[in-house]
């Protein structure tokens, strides 16, 4: 992987840029780091808040045919997170990663990942972007949030923590395209938030309550709805009672 850094200042979103050199015929590789965010987003359509301090790039990919759908390349875009943030000095115990997109600091949002993708025109094609807190944890996010000063990680800047993420990244991207998720997915596991506790999977308007058992070879969820009953899901957001708003405290 041939990365080409180009940097910014404010910017609507790091994503935004990425896709319009894409349309402009950009190769894979193009990354794009900006100091501040104005409309970063996150899954659902959500605001990323983005104040200045911490880290918002994004870069374009062309991985063409590959084994399984991209969707899976989520949960290896969190994985390279988590080894990045590993190799800048957070505790590797104290970290998570919730499905299918976040990484956790305990309970709390460090970062997280949002994979997009459109159009037939622009089959093959996808814009990962990545937001990980390093000085600031900016409130109103939906649940708690933690920033890598927080954890006493003071040394690290926006930079370095992006080199080793591209570094992380370009291996695990090789490794996707090459196996998709399946050879991945014991590390993925490992390191799963919430594995076996009860939660709430919302799909649009309606909510499902289950056990979260596991996430399969193509990254997909497996909820136990019922003892014997066991359901896959590809999408969705998860939500466990007592650690999110939205959600009443466990008993």
């Amino acid at each position: 992987m041939r990365w080409r850094i180009e940097r910014a200042g404010t910017v609507t979103s790091t994503s935004d840029l990425v896709w319009r050199r894409a349309a402009e015929g950009a190769e894979e590789g193009l990354v794009v780091l900006a100091r501040e965010q104005t409309a970063g987003r996150g899954r659902h359509g959500r605001r990323w808040l983005s104040p200045p301090g911490n880290l918002y790039a994004s870069w374009l990919l062309r991985p063409g045919a590959v084994p399984v759908g991209p969707a899976s390349l989520s949960l290896v875009g969190g994985l390279a997170v988590r080894d990045a943030l590993i190799a800048a000095g957070v505790p590797e115990g104290t970290l998570g990663l919730k499905w299918p997109n976040d990484i956790l600091a305990g309970d709390a949002k460090l970062g997280g990942v949002l994979l997009e993708g459109r159009g037939e025109a622009e089959a093959g094609t996808i814009v990962v972007g990545v937001g990980v807190n390093i000085a600031v944890a900016p409130e109103g996010a939906g649940r708690p949030t933690v920033c890598l000063h927080d954890l006493g990680v003071s040394a690290v800047t926006v930079e370095r923590l992006l080199a080793l993420l591209l570094e992380r990244f370009a291996d695990r991207y090789r490794r996707w395209r090459r196996g998709g998720f399946a050879a991945q997915r014991g590390e993925w596991m490992v390191a799963a938030y919430g594995i076996g506790d009860m939660t709430s999977l919302r799909i649009g308007g309606e909510r499902l309550e289950g056990r979260f058992v596991d996430v399969d070879a193509e990254g997909a969820l497996w909820l136990e709805l019922a003892p014997g009953c066991r359901r896959r899901f590809m999408a969705g957001e998860l939500l466990f009672a007592g650690r999110e708003r939205g959600l009443p405290a466990a008993d």
